[in-house]
């Protein structure tokens, strides 16, 4: 066990930034602009989220804008995870090292995909937990409020974890062939990055269609992605039996997704 806690705290020094940040400058400035950027990001999450939340404050259903950061920071996630699980899975700088110890090739994969969900972890924060803060500014909460968000940031990545997994292997197989081998996760980026200026400049109309279309929002989501309905469902009504399964669900694919 204590070889185990070796091999990931020193995995986790390698390829863990969020930003892709390359300069020549060492100390403190360096590890500085990251922690900038991600303050940066989160204000606009909160500016997002609180223009989200008056908006479906009007129609009594501030939860659904809750419903809405989930769905697209999970797809914002899986664009993301799809691009990195590359470098952190499939392509290391480590397999010759890794490979040459007396360990199992599973072992090792295990660890690289607790590396890459630890790394969603911290990702899918900086979107959500601004929301999750702004929504206790419009809604009074109870402490369970906060238990099933924390819950919820450690929860809530396996499924993107899991298809970024899946998506990345087909991907990385395909590019494999070709000499660009960046060239589909360029393409993925670029879909990705016209998508959120599209919503930018789109931004004031579409949040009037979305509180005119609450309920039927929520209940779509919902449908197409039981996370992010289950868990503004127990934010809004807490239940045991709604909470198990929840947990459950999750645990369950994530074994999977190791096993396969």
């Amino acid at each position: 066990m204590g070889k185990m806690f070796s091999l990931l705290r020193a995995s986790l020094t390698d390829n863990m930034s969020i930003f892709n940040i390359k300069t020549k400058k060492q100390g403190a400035s360096k590890k500085l602009l990251p922690s900038v950027l991600a303050a940066v990001i989160a204000f606009y999450m909160w500016v997002y989220a609180n223009m989200l939340m008056d908006e479906f404050d009007k129609v009594g259903m501030t939860f659904v804008a809750l419903t809405l950061f989930v769905f697209v920071t999970t797809l914002f996630t899986i664009v993301e995870g799809i691009y990195k699980s590359s470098s952190l899975l499939f392509n290391c700088k480590d397999d010759n090292l890794m490979f040459s110890l007396p360990l199992r090739k599973g072992t090792v994969l295990g660890l690289r995909i607790f590396k890459f969900y630890l790394f969603e972890v911290v990702y899918n924060a900086l979107f959500l937990a601004p929301a999750m803060f702004t929504y206790t500014q419009h809604v009074s909460v109870d402490a369970s409020y906060y238990f099933i968000c924390l819950l919820a940031l450690v929860v809530l990545p396996v499924i993107p974890v899991a298809l970024s997994c899946v998506i990345g292997m087909i991907i990385s197989a395909i590019s494999a062939r070709f000499k660009k081998k960046n060239f589909i996760q360029i393409i993925v980026t670029t879909v990705f990055l016209l998508a959120v200026m599209y919503v930018a400049f789109n931004l004031e109309t579409l949040l009037g269609k979305l509180a005119e279309h609450a309920t039927s929002i929520n209940d779509l989501i919902s449908k197409l992605y039981y996370p992010a309905g289950a868990f503004t469902g127990l934010i809004t009504d807490f239940k045991v039996n709604d909470l198990v399964f929840f947990i459950a669900i999750h645990v369950v694919l994530s074994a999977a997704i190791v096993f396969l």
